[in-house]
């Protein structure tokens, strides 16, 4: 792979091109009609390196500490429901990852694997995204906290996005 892209959008147009287009339409878009997405992309564009030169490198540390646990590197791991849709291995790659990083992976409520599978992957920091819902009547509510979600065949009917659609075959 290329690795002299420009900018997410050269990744976008990658992605675009790779993956099967309800896959890309689960991770491309955002809920509802967008606009935090779009807020987030414009608020990060507003981020700038401000490099510095003559200045002692010798000592340098990029470790911190999150609610007082020590993570190697100041970035953490988001968390992104349905990781099956773009590779196999899934949260357990993304636990890998982190822990090889030294870093925070945030594992998400839609999780294809069971906690106790990405424990065993990788014994590095994790947080749990997790919504509680009011309507226990919600397929993914009521289930055992240790279960996986099962790999879904048509992630378009589960996103809600203003700009494409891709119902089931």
């Amino acid at each position: 792979m290329d690795r002299h892209h420009t900018g997410i959008g050269d990744l976008q147009a990658i992605a675009k091109e790779r993956l099967p287009p309800g896959a890309y339409v689960y991770v491309a878009g955002g809920a509802g009609d967008e606009r935090t997405m779009r807020d987030n992309i414009e608020a990060f564009g507003r981020w700038r390196f401000v490099p510095r030169v003559l200045v002692d490198t010798s000592a340098r540390t990029l470790s911190t500490t999150v609610l007082g646990r020590p993570i190697a590197l100041p970035i953490g791991i988001a968390p992104f429901a349905l990781q099956r849709l773009l590779d196999p291995e899934a949260e357990r790659a993304t636990t890998r990852a982190a822990a090889a990083a030294g870093t925070l992976a945030t594992v998400p409520t839609l999780t294809s694997y069971r906690h106790a599978e990405l424990q065993a992957a990788a014994d590095g920091p994790r947080w749990l995204q997790l919504y509680v819902q009011l309507d226990r009547a919600w397929p993914f509510a009521a289930r055992p906290a240790d279960r996986a979600v099962p790999p879904c065949d048509h992630p378009g009917t589960l996103a809600n996005h203003l700009h494409e659609s891709f119902p089931p075959d």
